[in-house]
């Protein structure tokens, strides 16, 4: 919004200046700006053709906004500057200065309940299903890279800081071979339905015990957007999602008789 505001300001100004024969930009000035606002349009169009779009796609453009703002305000300022008479340059200049202040200010306000999310999560550090999950496998069992783990999503995170054999997964991919295994651990993710029916067979053949965790059983762990879509039923969570009863909480189910080391 800040650079938009930037770009319609500056074309503003440009006229007026050419009406009243006073410099406006010069050649560079304005072929700069624009190639780069015409990259960025672009690029955001290219995103938007994707069949998933997520808001990190176009964290990359920052720069490039930033870049287009900050040369429109240069170029205003100048052009603010040329119309006054050389003792009071100063003064056109400040208003165009706080002007972009302005503008940068009204185009956060939106995002103050963000900032100071952001603020609560730096001093008191988020916590998802994942990190429950794992914390709580890794005090029942001495050895965690033995297990063999079924869940319907977050394999990823299990393998990497478990070292266990995770089956099942997001995508099914070996679901054959995973059906003749006998899960240590099961952890059905209610909000990804695909996968929990596999699941519940592993349940309904052998013994398990149920623990409830004191997290919610949300979508993701946690992810970077800060605006939902139809991609992004979650958006990011800056404080840890804490269950309001059993019935909203992260199931575990830890087999009674465990092939991996119980303590």
């Amino acid at each position: 919004a800040v650079a938009i505001a930037g770009r319609v300001a500056v074309a503003l100004a440009d006229a007026v200046a050419g009406r009243r024969g006073l410099p406006g930009r010069s050649g560079a000035e304005r072929r700069v700006p624009a190639f780069l606002a015409l990259f960025a349009s672009g690029y955001a169009a290219v995103a938007c053709a994707s069949p998933l779009v997520y808001e990190r796609y176009f964290v990359v453009l920052s720069p490039l906004v930033t870049a287009i703002f900050l040369l429109d305000a240069f170029a205003l300022t100048r052009i603010a500057a040329a119309r006054a008479p050389l003792s009071r340059w100063r003064r056109p200049r400040l208003a165009v200065a706080w002007a972009l202040v302005a503008i940068a200010l009204a185009s956060l306000a939106p995002r103050a309940s963000d900032l100071r999310g952001r603020l609560a999560e730096i001093a008191r550090p988020y916590r998802g299903p994942l990190d429950y999950a794992i914390e709580q496998i890794v005090a029942e069992y001495a050895r965690p890279e033995d297990l063999v783990i079924a869940t319907n999503y977050g394999a990823h995170a299990y393998m990497y800081y478990l070292g266990s054999h995770v089956i099942v997964g997001l995508s099914l991919n070996n679901i054959r071979h995973d059906r003749e295994l006998v899960p240590d651990v099961v952890i059905p993710r209610r909000r990804w339905p695909r996968g929990l029916g596999e699941l519940k067979r592993f349940l309904d053949r052998a013994e398990y015990r149920k623990e409830t965790l004191p997290v919610r059983d949300i979508h993701f762990n946690n992810i970077p957007a800060l605006s939902r879509s139809r991609t992004t039923p979650d958006r990011h969570r800056f404080r840890t999602p804490a269950s309001a009863g059993p019935d909203d909480g992260l199931e575990v189910y830890l087999r009674v008789v465990p092939s991996g080391g119980a303590e």
